[in-house]
């Protein structure tokens, strides 16, 4: 059975290089505030 959890610190290397990867591929700008937030549950807000 798969099991889905929150990230954690230990995942966040592995995590952030993904979501930097597919940022870059579609064009998207974030600040390293952002993925801050995320790790701390906040989620990654997108800029317009």
């Amino acid at each position: 059975m798969l099991e889905i959890n929150f990230p954690t610190e230990s995942d966040r290397a592995c995590w952030e290089l993904l979501a930097r990867g597919k940022g870059t591929y579609f064009g998207v700008e974030r600040s390293d505030d952002d993925y801050e937030r995320t790790k701390s549950g906040g989620g990654v807000s997108r800029r317009q």
